[in-house]
């Protein structure tokens, strides 16, 4: 259990390693050379790995499509070129740890691992810390190689901000808004027809109890299984678009100020709606959006910027392909 939380969190299952076998050699399928990346050797059972990773193992081996399993391949070798490109590079710049920040690392990743392992004793650290060194000094050195390159990331100035602000002024432009009242009537997911049906017809009832002029909020505090009930169902300002139910959010935003929407059906059971006030779109100042302009330009500018880190340490490492991943290439699915 240790040893699996361990990998977890450093997150090096599929760990590349050293060409130590020829390609003469008879090999098993996951042990199958699928990339180089320099002098690292990229296994099918490394990128099975990373792809176990970036899908959980309970998930990927039942329920992932087999659409879906080629692309998921394609990206966990991705990944893992990238990691051994940025390691490789690491080595190329000297950034070697010292004896106490491996030690501080494999600390940390014993916290992450879990509580139970944050304290253990000397003797046991020393054991586990010999046994996972090679992995702990490469995820320092591929953290420190990932923190020089974001630090080397040019700054966003403000003038910069500005001027995205004003090239997309009129897209910036708040989405419309209106404020609802809900009643909700579950419907248990294991209900009979008629146990269903019946829910159906009392929240009929509770409609037509409604357009004849029933308080909307008195009726949703007694039968509303809303958690918005206390306050009588009132929902506040919901964006189009954004009502979680779409059910809901496609028949919401057709009701005019002040009309009772017809008995809405949904997993969840049967809905009532009240639309109670309308906010038309409006511009969005500079201020408003400045925080999402900054991220927007911030990883525009990384990603531009990591292409080119990518670019050249390919050329200057190397990076050969051998086997191309196709659909027949992968691993069956156990």
């Amino acid at each position: 259990m240790l040893y699996t939380a361990i990998l977890t969190v450093l997150a090096l299952q599929g760990n590349p390693a050293e060409a130590t076998q020829s390609p003469e050699q008879s090999v098993a399928p996951l042990e199958r050379v699928v990339t180089k990346v320099g002098t690292i050797e990229i296994t099918l059972g490394d990128v099975r790995a990373e792809v176990n990773r970036l899908v959980p193992m309970t998930f990927f081996h039942s329920n992932l499509p087999e659409e879906e399993k080629l692309s998921t391949y394609k990206t966990a070798l991705g990944n893992l070129v990238d990691k051994s490109l940025i390691h490789q590079d690491a080595i190329t710049r000297g950034l070697n740890p010292t004896e106490e920040q491996i030690r501080a690392e494999f600390q940390a990743t014993l916290v992450k691992a879990g509580p139970e392992y944050a304290s253990l004793p000397e003797e046991k650290f020393n054991e586990l810390l010999n046994v996972y060194r090679p992995k702990v000094v490469r995820r320092w050195m591929l953290d420190q190689n990932e923190a020089r390159f974001m630090a080397s990331v040019p700054a966003i100035k403000e003038e910069a901000l500005q001027q995205r602000y004003d090239m997309i002024r009129t897209e910036l432009v708040s989405p419309e808004e209106a404020r609802f009242q809900h009643i909700l009537c579950k419907v248990p997911p294991a209900a009979s027809k008629q146990e269903g049906a019946a829910v159906r017809k009392e929240i009929e009832s509770l409609r037509e109890r409604l357009i004849a002029g029933e308080d909307f909020g008195g009726v949703a505090k007694e039968y509303s299984d809303d958690i918005f009930a206390s306050v009588g169902g009132d929902m506040g300002f919901v964006q189009k678009g954004a009502f979680t139910i779409r059910e809901l959010d496609s028949a919401a935003f057709e009701l005019a100020d002040g009309d009772v929407s017809e008995v809405l059906t949904s997993l969840y059971g049967f809905h009532i709606l009240l639309r109670l006030e309308t906010r038309a779109p409006r511009q969005l100042s500079f201020e408003e959006v400045t925080a999402d302009l900054r991220t927007g330009l911030e990883m525009e500018i990384e990603a531009v910027a990591r292409e080119a880190w990518m670019a050249e340490m390919r050329k200057a490492i190397g990076v050969e392909e051998l086997i191309k991943l196709e659909d027949d290439s992968l691993p069956p699915t156990d």
